[in-house]
Order: C-alpha cells, then sequence, then structure tokens
C-alpha cells in the first residue's frame, strides 16, 4: 500500500480539518515548502495537494493565478515535478481549470464536484486525460457529498460504481466524511464492501490514525490511503511503499 501525505492549504498555510469543518482548523505549518521536503524524507513517493481555499469558490470561473496557493502548488510543481507524484483537489469545476494544472505538469487531478454538475465536461476530461483524474466520492452515511461536501446527492456511492458513466480514471478516492480529521479510525465496514466489487483502484481516506488502521487497510489489500493528521502529530512516521 501506497501511505500518501495529504497537503492541505489554507491561505498559505498547511492545516488540516475535522470533518471538512473550516470552523475546526489546525495549523500545522507555515511553511508548505519545507513540509513537502519533510514529506519526502519520510518516505512520500506522492503528494496529495487540496486547496482548501478553492474549495469554497463554487463557480467555474478560471483559476486565479495570483491567489497564494496558486502560487505554492505551481512552486512545489517546479521543485518536485518529476521527483515525485503530485495529485491535486479543491474546486476544479470547469475544463479550463483541470487544463490550466495539467498544463503546470500536475500529474493527477482529483474530480469531485464536477461529475454531478456537469457531467459533459467531467467526461471530455477522462477522455482527454485517459488515467490521470481521480474521482473523489466523499462519503456521509452512505450517500456521496458534493460542492465543497455541502450538497447531499442523495446517490450512494455503490450505485455511482454501477453506473458505468465513470470512465477511464486513475482511481477512486473514497473519503468518509464522518471520520475525516477524526482520528478515530477508518471506516472499515465500507471499505471492504467496496473492495469485494472493486472495479477501479480506491484510495482509502478519512480516519487513519496509527500504524494498526494501515495494517488493517493492507490486509483489505488497498492499493492506497491518504495519510494526514496523523502524520503531522507524529503517531504516523513512515509515509511511501509499505
Amino acid at each position: 500500500m501506497n501511505r500518501i501525505p495529504s497537503l492541505d492549504l489554507l491561505n498559505g498555510k498547511v492545516v488540516r480539518l475535522q470533518k471538512g469543518d473550516f470552523k475546526e482548523v489546525t495549523v500545522y505549518s507555515q511553511d508548505p515548502y519545507a513540509c513537502v521536503e519533510a514529506l519526502k524524507e519520510a518516505g512520500a513517493t506522492c503528494v496529495h495537494i487540496v486547496d482548501l481555499d478553492q474549495t469554497q469558490k463554487f463557480s467555474d470561473l478560471p483559476i486565479d493565478d495570483a491567489t497564494i496557493n496558486t502560487q505554492i502548488i505551481k512552486r512545489i510543481l517546479l521543485n518536485y515535478g518529476g521527483r515525485i507524484t503530485l495529485q491535486l483537489g479543491g474546486g476544479i469545476r470547469s475544463y479550463e481549470v483541470a487544463q490550466f494544472w495539467f498544463d503546470q505538469g500536475i500529474d493527477r487531478l482529483i474530480i469531485g464536484t464536477l461529475f454531478f454538475s456537469d457531467y459533459a465536461c467531467y467526461k471530455e476530461l477522462v477522455n482527454a486525460y485517459p488515467g490521470k483524474i481521480i474521482l473523489a466520492l466523499d462519503v456521509k452515511n452512505d450517500a456521496v457529498c458534493h460542492t465543497g461536501w455541502q450538497v447531499d446527492s442523495k446517490v450512494s456511492i455503490d450505485a455511482i460504481l454501477k453506473s458505468g458513466k465513470i470512465g477511464d480514471i486513475h482511481s477512486i478516492l473514497v473519503t468518509d466524511i464522518n471520520t475525516d480529521g477524526m482520528l478515530s479510525g477508518p471506516n472499515i465496514n465500507l471499505l471492504e464492501r467496496l473492495k469485494q466489487s472493486e472495479t477501479y483502484p480506491i484510495i482509502a481516506s478519512g480516519g487513519i490514525s496509527c500504524e494498526a488502521d494501515c495494517k488493517a487497510l493492507e490486509a483489505l489489500k488497498m492499493p492506497y490511503a491518504i495519510i494526514g493528521k496523523a502524520y503531522y502529530e507524529g503517531y504516523i512516521r513512515k509515509l511511501g511503499e509499505t
């Protein structure tokens, strides 16, 4: 399993939220570049970057190249592109924004809301960049939520996986909203159920708190897991391939 650390950016700082709540923010670093270097030294071969500021802009406007997070991500790409795999999510809700980041050299993009808000655009992206899109299915009480976790689609994750609409993507990012940032352990029941009917590689996310949680996911033969708060608070030290 590849333990992929999450680098969540809020106004230029590395942070973690609890259950996606912007009122529950913990700042872990004022220096994202030093943080990426530390992640690499801990064994990370891939970094999962989330532009939290962009998730709050509920529009498909072109990327604002002047924002602090955009400048940080571009510098990370310049310094680490080709050395580690970089995947990016957060408010990517148009073809133009996705194309901007692929042109900058990002390896993979995480798409969630677009699947629901503009499926034709989602399909166009998947066709244009086969194997480079990660579909984020953020689950709360078994239903998938989108638009910064604010909208309940009323559709189960199982129904989406069986819909035949996903296309030639890299993987499915499954986040249990109820456990995200809580260090309460991953939703093993959900992940085990999805693994049994797996048609796409799954990236497990939400609640991973310690080595025992990682071992439980490895026992399920999960290919990837997102490690966030557990790394920054010292409960998990080894990243990358295990």
